[in-house]
């Protein structure tokens, strides 16, 4: 899988600050923490809650 080598933490750096020269852009301006840890534990369990 190929989140499997992300950390909880390190995932939401990505999300929160996306990837400089990809087309991963920063999300930190739209999203609270609260809706970054969610889609993080989404992404790495495929559970919501």
């Amino acid at each position: 899988r190929a989140l499997a080598k992300y950390d909880h933490e390190s995932l939401a750096e990505v999300i929160l600050d996306g990837i400089p020269g990809t087309a991963m852009p920063p999300w930190r301006p739209l999203l609270s923490p609260a809706e970054v840890d969610w889609i993080v534990t989404y992404l790495l369990t495929g559970e919501s809650e």
